[in-house]
């Protein structure tokens, strides 16, 4: 009877360990430092900037969103400057994938607004337009301080034929209780074959109320 109760002991304690494991928070803020590379057969262009962002839950099972990012591309010659930035609201439902609760389905839908602008000493033009978002996602509490998580998205530009299908990819690691690093990549591909992919890469902080 030892040797099984020995045997036994680690199943037990990881068990313990995932049934203790507290649920999400989906009450934070974050701000991060952004770096979007957008390439079409034609060109290639960069953007650094920053993104705020800030979730707000009002149900144990749903949650509002809103995101500002902000980027410029520096690298034109004459002194001109591409800025490129999003306005982004919508809502969420989350649910645990297990009734340990280590383990969270979400699925958000999202609206956004966005403007794209050259400008120069002599030269001022811009363009813009909106798109819905439908975006599922994983969250897993990998550990006691690392959540990982992953989203496939899609983007349906208003107006236009073009689709955009993302995979997306990040880790939080938590400091203490109220904040926490995080990091995310993704790469968009888009439906028309003549058309802009883009990838990015965003890393910063989140702090939860």
């Amino acid at each position: 009877m030892k040797t099984d109760k020995l045997m036994f002991a680690p199943a037990l304690l990881i068990l313990s360990g995932v049934v203790n494991a507290e649920s999400f928070n989906y009450d934070y803020v974050d701000t991060s430092i952004v770096r979007y590379d957008l390439e079409s057969s034609t060109s290639k262009s960069h953007y650094d900037g920053y993104l705020v962002s800030a979730s707000k839950s009002v149900s144990d099972n749903i949650h509002l969103l809103a995101e500002y990012t902000n980027t410029n591309d520096d690298s034109l010659s004459g002194n001109l400057t591409l800025n490129l930035d999003f306005k982004t609201v919508g809502f969420g439902a989350n649910y645990p994938l297990f009734k340990y609760e280590n383990t969270d389905i979400v699925v958000d839908f999202l609206h956004t607004r966005w403007n794209n602008s050259l400008n120069g000493t002599s030269i001022s033009a811009s363009a813009g337009g909106k798109f819905n978002s439908i975006d599922v996602g994983i969250r897993n509490q990998f550990s006691d301080n690392l959540e990982i998580n992953a989203r496939l998205e899609r983007h349906d530009l208003a107006g236009d034929n073009n689709l955009y299908k993302a995979f997306s990819a990040g880790a939080i690691y938590k400091i203490n209780n109220n904040f926490s690093l995080k990091f995310k990549g993704f790469r968009a591909k888009d439906s028309e074959a003549n058309s802009t992919d883009w990838d990015g890469r965003e890393i910063g902080i989140r702090y939860y109320f």
